[in-house]
């Protein structure tokens, strides 16, 4: 079974200001998007999930995202932003981004040894 993860960052901010003195902070929404058998989680720790979730993080925040893989399956690679076999991708929010995780099934393990044929008469 494949899965995949997609995290899609993008810029949001506007409106009025949080200090009073006109200058917004500016923050990026983190969506993820998992399905099949893993899970995306992040540190800091505001995602968490294995179909779809998101969070608002301040620009220049940098995210370590772990793929985990459920029983008997694996993260094949990572996408995007991330590249590579490994658990974790770092990405720092300084623009929008797009990250992706495959998972697959592990093949099946091998059957036992064929029995040695039987000796001659």
């Amino acid at each position: 079974m494949l899965a995949a993860a997609s995290l899609v960052l993008t810029a949001c901010g506007g409106g009025g200001s949080d200090d009073g003195s006109g200058n917004d902070p500016v923050a990026y929404t983190l969506s993820v998007t998992a399905t099949g058998n893993g899970v995306v989680t992040s540190s800091p720790g505001t995602i968490n999930c294995g179909s779809t979730c998101s969070t608002a993080l301040p620009e220049g925040t940098t995210v370590t995202l772990t793929a985990t893989a459920a029983a008997n399956h694996s993260l094949q690679s990572w996408g995007g932003a991330c590249s590579g076999q490994s658990a974790t991708c770092t990405i720092k929010l300084d623009a929008a981004r797009t990250v992706s995780a495959t998972f697959v099934a592990n093949p099946p393990p091998p059957g036992p040894p064929s029995p040695p044929p039987p000796p001659p008469p």
